[in-house]
């Protein structure tokens, strides 16, 4: 094979942005170090890369070209040298120069006096999801550490890079140059600056004159430019932050595809990987963008202030540190919390969030193993090698970081009374130990937070950092006027796994230290088959375990080793109760500023107040449960005289509603709520898959859960009130509350007290007399049902109008979740079929949105009403293709 021809430019090159600390140059030897690029077949994921070093000394014996076996950003051992193939070297005339491996990763070139080297090898790159080497037909991504080899001796020169990419194909980078020629000052900067190689969309912004990149590959459903103008808002907060931007030019690389996830931050640059089904959802764009402040954070915090123990890095091998809980778990902290102040998140919904916080701290049994500086220091060989008991033995320098990281800022505030915070404390460290020093320690950030405190803080790292005591959550939200309660006067049962669905099988992830799980022997890896004789499934055993009762013992059936297995677990109270964070009713002119200075935002009362905001928008959903079109709408006022007579005309009639997914109760009501036909059973025992449009109204104004009511005359929809979401669920679920009788008066009466007692902005109610008495084959009590529930509906809006916190601000929709079979009067009896009967069902809306005396004869849905109640609330949810349901500007 041809061996590269040199690639020498003597001249000192330098690179924009760059601070990196040069040793005394020699007075003699090479200028610079010249690399070269290649990927003539993409589709075989194998890179073509040459690196070349001219005016090696004379008398010289060899060179080492090293290829690191790690990449800062991600602390565990990759080992690159697996990927190389067909190393070469000659010299500087194509003579070849022998060569020998000296260890894993170092391939020594004999030089024999030789005053030119040149090595070429090839690079097998296949590790997209890792953000380290990829290379395919539609694209190509390098981290440079994992495919440019270096010399030790020759680290601190200069770089030039060339690059030859495929055919239609263009880089995207932060390094410096032109015409697929970048440079460098040094092999540092230069393998901590990525390349992305392809016909990737690259776009330009400028934040306070400085140019930066938004590099995209794939497709996901989001404005280009909404996403532009929020994270031109990350830059301003964080740089605001800091009090400086550290770089002439900056460039967020995004990988949207089924397989990308995840982040790493580089010197002026970030890569971030995102499923696009998943980030063009609300809650997936916020993560989207969480991670992006993450990454940005960090062009400050790690890769200018920086570790003790990774200045510099060592490439070939482990770089040991206590402090990567300041570097990630301190990033953590605020990266979230700089959403806030950018107004990306809202106040409410971060409080909210908080309760995770102490619920994930209290519940893993190795918080009380291992300390945060063991975790950091044990990186290598724990936390990024982690083994199906690493939650019962180690903690996690990220989760844990964040959480000491705000105990640390807490702490702060409360001795100088809001004087001083750990805000500061990270903008002394920056300055103190710049990025051409030696680095900081544990004992260098213990001393300036003591500083800053004007306190002695050795006790909180002694406890906190070093040591594994307890943290204080209720002590430390209170700082900020957060009150910590418990959800339930009594903890749930629990019988402490986990389980995962992948490839049709379900696989216990996780049995907790101490639980009954683990004392009756089951372990990681196990296939869940049944319980209690019956096929069951992740979300089966979650339903099983919440309807039994401490003492129960259930008979858990299971695959080991390809053996069945069976074993009885006794059902116990979980060790700690899930919690909400809200803000105190009655927080102290301090807590308030406390509150205020700390997220960048005015300090807001709960929510539900008598005098509401004149802007202020509610929304009833009224289901009259099973009642059927035809003796309804086209019998004009005979069973719903005061719909048809008194609300009718100042409102809209849709007389073509339809449930379009399984026309039974459970499904039906939840498909008004999460926008999607939900295939859950009909008893109640599962919870829609989908965020309810309780959640992100929660989410979204970090409402309290009085805001927001599920009143059910039958008690099985108690699982209206929230989803399985796993970034929504219960923590922004509404209340649920349900009659002792299922009757439409006696849940009349129950929704009479709750409205003037909590003023919920968001209400489903359901009457359940009209299908209650079809079941029981009582035709003439159907009918008389349906004139108490259209009375009871009338009385609702009259009361709405009647209260100043609902008049003129309040919209009401009627429905019903089904309708019934269409034949005759046998029919009424039942429903659950896809016959015309059971799918037209009742559409009436009334208030804001809805216009006086309209008619929409079009075909509309239930799974319309979500986005419709949403525009309303001035409240975000996913585009799921929704029919307009409003007839006018609300």
């Amino acid at each position: 094979m041809k061996i590269f021809r040199s690639l020498v430019v003597l001249a000192m090159v330098s690179s924009a942005g760059a601070r990196a600390f040069q040793p005394p140059r020699p007075t003699s030897g090479p200028a610079e170090v010249a690399y070269a690029l290649e990927m003539p077949q993409p589709s075989n994921h194998i890179f073509h890369a040459g690196v070349t070093i001219a005016d090696l000394p004379p008398d010289g014996e060899f060179v080492d070209l090293i290829m690191p076996v790690w990449r800062p950003g991600r602390y565990v051992v990759l080992d690159f040298a697996g990927g190389v193939l067909g190393f070469e070297a000659a010299d500087g005339a194509g003579k070849p120069l022998r060569w020998e491996k000296t260890d894993k990763s170092t391939w020594r070139v004999f030089t024999a006096g030789a005053r030119e080297l040149s090595a070429r090898y090839r690079v097998y790159a296949d590790e997209f999801d890792i953000r380290t080497r990829g290379l395919d037909a539609e694209h190509g991504f390098i981290d440079g550490t994992a495919v440019f080899m270096y010399c030790e001796e020759y680290r601190h020169l200069p770089v030039r890079l060339t690059v030859k990419p495929y055919p239609g194909w263009h880089v995207t980078t932060g390094l410096p140059g032109k015409n697929n020629v970048f440079t460098s000052p040094g092999y540092d900067d230069f393998v901590d600056r990525p390349l992305e190689l392809g016909t990737q969309r690259d776009i330009e912004f400028t934040v306070r004159g400085v140019p930066h990149v938004l590099s995209i590959f794939g497709q996901a459903k989001w404005d280009t430019d909404s996403l532009i103008g929020d994270l031109s808002k990350i830059v301003e907060v964080t740089a605001d932050f800091w009090g400086d931007m550290p770089y002439e030019r900056y460039v967020f690389m995004v990988h949207l595809a089924p397989w990308a996830g995840g982040a790493t931050e580089h010197f002026n640059s970030t890569i971030i990987g995102g499923r696009p089904s998943r980030v063009g959802t609300p809650d997936g764009y916020r993560g989207f963008l969480s991670t992006a402040a993450h990454e940005f954070f960090h062009t400050w915090n790690v890769k200018r202030l920086r570790p003790k123990g990774i200045v510099p890095y060592d490439y070939t091998r482990e770089n040991y540190l206590k402090e990567l809980w300041i570097a990630e778990g301190m990033t953590s902290y605020f990266d979230d919390l700089l959403m806030v102040r950018a107004g990306l998140t809202t106040a409410g919904h971060y409080v909210g969030r908080r309760a995770s916080w102490v619920s994930s701290d209290r519940r893993r049994p190795g918080n009380a193993v291992q300390s945060l500086s063991e975790s950091s220091f044990d990186a290598w060989i724990k936390y990024n090698r982690s083994s199906p008991h690493s939650y019962n033995t180690e903690t996690d320098f990220y989760s844990k970081g964040s959480q000491v990281s705000f105990m640390l800022d807490m702490t702060i505030r409360r001795i100088t009374e809001n004087a001083h915070s750990l805000d500061e404390v990270m903008r002394l460290m920056y300055r103190r130990f710049p990025f051409s020093g030696p680095g900081y320690t544990v004992d260098d950030l213990q001393a300036v937070a003591s500083e800053v405190a004007g306190a002695d803080l050795s006790g909180f790292f002694r406890d906190y950092v070093h040591g594994t005591e307890p943290l204080p959550w209720e002590d430390m939200l209170s700082v900020a006027g957060i009150a910590v309660t418990p959800k339930d006067t009594a903890a749930g049962p629990w019988i402490g796994i986990e389980t995962r669905e992948s490839g049709g099988r379900t696989t216990v992830t996780r049995v907790v230290d101490g639980s009954p799980a683990l004392g009756a022997g089951l372990n990681t890896g196990d296939e869940l088959v049944a319980v209690d004789g019956e096929k069951a499934d992740s979300a089966d055993l979650k339903r099983i375990v919440d309807d039994s009762s401490p003492g129960d013992t259930l008979n858990i059936t299971l695959f080991r080793d390809g053996m069945l297995r069976e074993f009885g677990v006794t059902v116990s109270r979980s060790p700690v109760p899930d919690y909400t964070t809200t803000r105190t009713d009655n927080p102290t002119d301090l807590q308030k500023r406390t509150y205020e200075q700390w997220l960048g935002t005015p300090w807001e009362g709960p929510t539900g107040a008598l005098m509401p905001d004149p802007a202020q928008r509610n929304f009833f959903m009224i289901v009259i449960d099973g009642i059927r079109f035809s003796e309804a709408f086209p019998l004009k006022d005979a069973n719903l005289p005061r719909i048809w007579d008194d609300l009718r005309p100042a409102g809209t009639i849709f007389t073509n509603f339809r449930n379009e997914g399984r026309t039974v109760t459970c499904p039906g009501h939840a498909s008004f709520l999460t926008g999607e036909y939900e295939d859950i059973r009909n008893d109640g025992s599962m919870y829609p898959s989908h965020p309810t449009i309780f959640e992100y109204f929660r989410s979204e104004t970090g409402s309290p859960a009085s805001s927001c009511y599920a009143i059910p005359g039958k008690k099985k929809l108690h699982m209206l009130a929230y989803s399985t979401d796993p970034s929504y669920g219960e923590a922004f679920g509404a209340t649920y509350e349900s009659p002792d009788e299922a009757t439409d008066t006696a849940t009349w009466s129950l929704l009479r007290t709750v409205m003037d007692r909590d003023h919920p902005r968001l209400v489903i109610v359901n009457f359940p007399s009209v299908d209650l008495t079809a079941h029981d084959s009582d035709w003439t009590g159907y009918l008389a049902a349906m004139r108490t529930a259209d009375s009871l509906v009338y009385l609702l809006w009259t009361k709405i109008q009647s209260d100043s916190f609902y008049s003129g601000r309040t919209t009401m929709f009627v429905s019903s979740d089904h309708g019934r079979h269409e034949d005759a009067y046998g029919g009424f009896r039942n429903h659950g079929c896809p016959c015309e009967g059971c799918r037209h069902i009742i559409g009436f809306g009334v208030g804001p949105g809805f216009r006086p005396g309209a008619v929409v004869e079009d075909p509309v849905r239930q799974t319309d009403v979500q986005a419709a109640a949403a525009e309303l609330l001035r409240i975000s949810v996913p585009d799921r293709g929704a029919r307009r349901l409003l007839t006018a500007t609300p």
